[in-house]
């Protein structure tokens, strides 16, 4: 039936490290907006803080696409072999759309993959982590976001492979995967949200 359904049940009781150091670092993006609007304005600057984030953001989801290829049999370790084999098994990873309320901003953190390319928020993470001394200004809020903004993607793609998309709570809070959520439920501690792959 379509549009949202609404019914009580109770919060799973599963342990999520990945979602939670997800929700812990859109937790850390909420607080930096307390200092620079998250605006195409300020999309160049950067700091420490978002260096911090680009990175944290960056390892975990290397960490999620390496698990994501292997509960599908492969063992691809690298960012060359997942922009090959992830699309393999999910094509609309490339297309996937994260809105970042409330300001507005809209990304596609894997559409570079569409041509072959390494992501832009990836390259910056290793330019970041090798040779901050010459390209720290890479660490760069439009990176920073690009980057978490995939984490919530490679987390969603990852829990449906795993079979625990259903247990992800509580829901995210700013960054919110457009076309993926197809229903909420209530329980006792708020609303939980339904997540789907595209």
């Amino acid at each position: 039936m379509p549009g949202r359904i609404f019914s009580l049940s109770v919060v799973p009781s599963v342990s999520l490290p990945h979602w939670n150091y997800f929700l812990a670092i859109e937790n850390d993006i909420a607080r930096i907006g307390r200092y620079i609007e998250l605006t195409q304005a300020n999309f160049t600057a950067y700091s420490i803080e978002t260096a911090r984030l680009l990175m944290a953001a960056t390892q975990e989801i290397d960490v999620l696409l390496k698990q994501l290829c292997a509960v599908k049999g492969d063992s691809a370790k690298n960012e060359q072999r997942y922009r090959v084999s992830v699309p393999q098994v999910y094509p609309r990873i490339p297309k996937a759309e994260v809105q970042v309320s409330p300001y507005g901003l809209n990304f596609t953190p894997f559409e570079n993959w569409q041509t072959g390319v390494t992501p832009t928020w990836w390259t910056a993470n290793n330019k970041v982590k090798h040779e901050r001394h010459t390209n720290f200004s890479k660490a760069s809020v439009e990176n920073m976001l690009n980057a978490v903004s995939a984490l919530l993607v490679a987390n969603l793609y990852y829990h449906d492979a795993a079979g625990t998309i259903g247990n992800l709570f509580p829901g995210t809070d700013h960054f919110l995967p457009v076309g993926m959520v197809e229903a909420l439920d209530t329980s006792a501690l708020g609303w939980i949200p339904k997540y789907k792959i595209l």
